[in-house]
C-alpha cells in the first residue's frame, strides 16, 4: 500500500460492468473500520494502470508525509501517522497551563497529511487522543494545494463541544466520541470516529491530496497547554499491500553465558515496518517480537553455538527475508552455591524428596540422560514429589519433562511449580492442563487455578522447564529456552513440586520427569547504611569504668562511630567519656555509620545514653571537693553550669566577684567557668573574672 492516488474511477467501472452484463450491480458501502489497512471484510474493484485489482478499506494516512504548525518538545508529527499508539504528536502552546474558561481565546494548531496526488474516496476518520488534552473545537479540512497559506481549504467535518475534566466527551446529540472509561483518562478509549452517518458526520467523502486536522481549541479543563494526537487514520479503498519489508541489515550478536544481545539496522517498507520477529535455529515460534532494533536472547546453554535470525514485518502481514548470524555463548560464570541438588532417579527416589502420595515410583520407560535409565513416572493419579528448603533461595531450577502426547477420557494435569515462603499463596508452574488447552503447554501463575496458555506448542519428547531468579529481582520462566513469563511478585524459591497432584478418577496420560537440578544461594537482604542504622535503637549499657562509649556490632564492611555530643564536658565529640560528671547524666550523641568502600553510603542518627555518676572517681581525689562538711544541695542554676557541689552560706554578686576553680587534674573546668561567666554577664550584666586557685582540705 503506497501513499499515491487511487483514481476515482469506481463510477465509470460500475457503468461498464452494468453495460457488459458481466456482474450484478451492487452498492459499495464502507465497512467497519479496524486498525492498519483493511477495515472492511469485503473488497471493492480498483483499476490501477489499466488493471483490475481487488481493493480493501485501509488507512490512507499510514506512513504518509506530514506537516505541522508547531511541535512540542520531544515530539514529531510523524508519530501521528506511524500506526502506533504509544507516542503522540504534541502541538505548540494553545492556552495557559491549567484550566481556563471555554470561551477564552486560544491559539489554533494544525497537522497536515499528504495522501498523494489526485483525489481520494474516504469512508471514515479516526482520531486518537492522549489523556485530557483532546480537541474541544476542531475541523477536518481538505485542499488540493495544502500549506499554511492555502486559501482553498474545505471543511470535511466540524466538531464543537464543551470542556470536560476527563477523556473526550460528546456534546448533546453527538456520537463521534467513544466515551468508554472517560472519567479515567489513563485507560479510556479517548477516540473520535467520524463517518457519514455519525453526528456530526462527513460533509465530504472525496478529499483532495491534503487533509488537515485544524484544532481551534484544546479541552479547556486540561492541565496541559496543547493538543495531543496519537494517531489520525483516514479510511478508504486501497490496493492490498503485497510488498515485503527489506531484510534487516547489520545484524550483530554480543554473546552472553545464556544468550546474546542482538542489534540491527532499521528495515524499510513501502508503508512502514511495524516490528520484527526473532528466531533461534529452526524454531517455528519466535523468541520475541520487538518493535525496536534490538533484542536480548536468554535461556540458552553456555558454550554452545546457535544461529539467530531476524525478520521484519509490516502491518499487512508481509515478512522480509531473514537476516541470520551465528554465535557461541560464553562460558557460564563459576558460582559457588549454598544449596545444590541433582537427581536423575537412577538409584530410585532420593531421600531429599517427599512423596506426597504412596504411588510415587520410578520407571524405565523413558530416560533423559542415556535413554536406557530411569525417570520419575507421573502416569498415575496423584503421584507427585516435593523438595523443600528451610532458607529462601535465589538461583535456578531445571526440570526435564517427557511429553507422550497421549490422551485419555480424563484430564491430564502434569505441572511442575515453584513456591517461596516469602510470597505466600504465589506459585509459578509449567506443564500440561489438557482440560483447558490440549495443544499448548500451560503456565500456572500467579496462584492455584490461574492457568494461561504459553504459546508454546506441545510436541512429543523431552522438554526443559526452567525457573531463574538468580538476580533476586524477578523470576523468569522458560520452556526449552524460550522465555514465557517474568514474575516480579515471586522472586525466590524454597519449594519445588512436580507430577500429578490432583484427583482424577477417569485416568491420566503417562508423563515422565528426569534430571532435576536445583541450585541456589541463601537470600541475604541488601545492606546499606540507612537500613543498618535503622536497626540501632539503643547502645550497650555504660559502666562507671568505661572510658569510651560502647558501640554495637554492625554489618561487615561498615564502621560505626560517635561524631558529636550534646555535652562535650561529659562525653567528647569522638565518644570519649571524660569521667568528671557529678551525678548520673543523660547525653544525646550523634552516631555515624559509613561504608568502608563507598563514601556516599553514610547515615547519621541521634541517640540518648546514660552516663553513670563519676563523683567518686580518682580525678577528684585530694581536691577537697567532696568533703562531707559544708555540702549543700544542687541549686537550679543556668543551663551552662553542668555540675555543682557547694558549701553553706549566701553570696551576693558584685563587680569584684570572681569564679574560682580548682582543677589539679586538668579536667577542663576552665571552659565550664568561662561558659558560666558568659551566662552570668548575659543575665545580670556583672562581669566575673575566672581565677585558678588551690582549695586546701580543712
Amino acid at each position: 500500500m503506497k501513499c499515491t492516488s487511487s483514481r476515482r474511477i469506481l463510477s465509470t467501472l460500475l457503468v461498464l460492468l452494468m453495460l457488459a452484463g458481466c456482474l450484478p450491480f451492487s452498492a459499495l458501502a464502507a465497512g467497519t473500520e479496524r486498525p492498519a489497512w483493511g477495515a472492511d471484510e469485503g473488497s471493492e474493484m480498483l483499476v490501477q494502470n489499466g488493471q483490475q485489482k481487488n481493493s480493501e478499506t485501509g488507512n490512507l494516512a499510514l506512513g504518509c508525509p506530514v506537516l505541522a504548525s508547531e511541535s512540542g518538545d520531544g515530539t514529531t508529527p510523524e508519530t501521528a501517522v506511524d500506526g502506533k499508539y504509544d507516542k503522540q504528536w504534541a502541538s505548540g502552546d494553545m492556552k495557559p497551563s491549567g484550566a481556563v474558561e471555554d470561551t477564552a481565546e486560544q491559539a489554533a494548531q494544525w497537522l497536515q497529511v499528504d495522501l498523494g496526488e489526485g483525489t481520494h474516496d474516504i469512508s471514515s476518520i479516526k482520531l486518537y487522543y492522549n489523556m485530557k488534552v483532546w480537541p474541544m473545537v476542531y475541523e477536518i479540512q481538505t485542499s488540493p494545494t495544502g500549506g499554511a497559506d492555502a486559501e482553498d481549504w474545505r471543511t470535511v467535518v466540524r466538531v464543537e463541544r464543551a470542556s470536560f475534566d476527563g477523556a473526550v466527551k460528546n456534546a448533546d446529540g453527538q456520537n463521534v466520541a467513544d466515551e468508554t472509561g472517560n472519567t479515567n483518562p489513563a485507560t479510556a478509549a479517548n477516540v473520535d470516529v467520524i463517518t457519514s452517518e455519525s453526528v456530526p458526520g462527513l460533509q465530504i467523502t472525496t478529499v483532495d491530496r491534503y487533509v488537515r486536522f485544524y484544532c481551534e481549541k484544546v479541552n479547556a479543563k486540561a492541565p496541559g497547554v496543547n493538543v495531543n494526537l496519537k494517531e489520525i487514520e483516514i479510511y478508504g479503498p486501497v490496493a492490498p499491500d503485497e510488498e515485503a519489508p527489506s531484510t534487516p541489515a547489520g545484524l550483530s550478536a554480543e554473546p552472553t553465558s545464556d544468550g546474546a544481545v542482538l542489534t540491527w539496522s532499521p528495515a524499510t517498507d513501502n508503508v512502514g515496518v511495524t516490528g520484527y520477529k526473532v528466531y533461534v535455529g529452526d524454531e517455528s515460534d519466535p523468541r520475541g517480537t520487538p518493535t525496536a532494533e534490538t533484542f536480548t536472547l536468554t535461556g540458552l546453554a553456555s558454550e554452545t553455538e546457535y544461529t539467530a535470525k531476524v525478520i521484519a514485518c509490516d502491518g499487512a502481514g508481509n515478512e522480509s527475508e531473514p537476516a541470520t548470524i551465528s554465535f557461541t555463548t560464553e562460558a557460564a560464570p563459576q558460582i559457588t552455591w549454598d544449596v545444590e541438588f541433582r537427581d536423575d532417579f537412577e538409584d530410585g527416589i532420593d531421600p531429599s524428596w517427599t512423596a506426597k502420595y504412596p504411588t510415587a515410583e520410578t520407571s524405565e520407560d523413558q530416560d533423559h540422560t542415556t535413554g536406557t535409565g530411569k525417570s520419575f513416572s507421573a502416569g498415575a493419579e496423584q503421584t507427585a514429589l516435593v523438595w523443600s528448603n528451610e532458607d529462601v533461595l535465589h538461583g535456578v531450577i531445571s526440570v526435564w519433562y517427557y511429553d507422550t502426547m497421549q490422551t485419555t477420557s480424563g484430564v491430564t494435569l502434569h505441572v511442575a511449580f515453584v513456591e517461596s515462603s516469602d510470597a505466600p499463596g504465589k506459585m509459578a508452574g509449567i506443564g500440561i492442563n489438557s482440560k483447558q488447552n490440549k495443544g499448548q503447554y500451560m503456565m500456572r501463575y500467579p496462584g492455584a487455578g490461574n492457568y494461561k496458555a504459553t504459546g508454546v506448542a506441545r510436541t512429543a519428547g523431552w522438554h526443559e522447564f526452567k525457573w531463574d531468579c538468580s538476580d533476586g529481582q524477578s523470576l523468569k520462566m522458560y520452556i526449552d529456552g524460550k522465555l514465557i513469563n517474568t514474575a516480579t511478585d515471586i522472586t525466590s524459591f524454597n519449594k519445588l513440586t512436580f507430577g500429578d497432584d490432583w484427583t482424577n478418577p477417569q485416568g491420566v496420560a503417562p508423563g515422565y520427569y528426569d534430571d532435576i537440578s536445583i541450585q541456589g544461594n541463601v537470600y541475604v537482604p541488601p545492606v546499606d547504611a540507612g537500613s543498618e542504622m535503622d536497626k540501632i535503637t539503643a547502645l550497650p549499657a555504660i559502666g562507671e569504668a568505661d572510658t569510651q562509649i560502647p558501640l554495637p556490632e554492625v554489618a561487615e564492611g561498615y564502621t560505626l562511630k560517635v561524631v558529636g555530643s550534646e555535652l562535650e564536658q561529659i562525653v567528647s565529640n569522638d565518644g570519649t567519656i571524660l569521667g568528671t560528671n557529678i551525678g548520673q547524666r543523660r547525653v544525646t550523641l550523634l552516631l555515624e555509620l559509613s561504608s568502608d568502600t563507598d563514601p556516599e553510603d553514610t547515615a547519621r542518627k541521634n541517640i540518648d545514653v546514660t552516663i553513670p555518676d563519676h563523683s567518686g572517681s580518682a580525678a577528684y581525689e585530694g581536691t577537697g571537693w567532696f568533703d562531707s562538711c559544708g555540702a549543700n544541695a544542687k541549686p537550679g542554676i543556668v543551663p551552662s553550669v553542668q555540675e555543682w557541689f557547694g558549701y553553706d552560706g549566701e553570696f551576693t554578686l558584685t563587680d569584684g566577684s570572681k569564679i574560682v576553680i580548682n582543677d589539679p587534674a586538668d579536667l577542663g573546668l576552665s571552659k565550664v567557668a568561662d561558659h558560666m561567666a558568659e551566662a552570668v554577664e548575659e543575665i545580670s550584666g556583672v562581669t566575673l573574672a575566672v581565677c585558678l586557685c588551690v582549695i586546701k582540705k580543712q
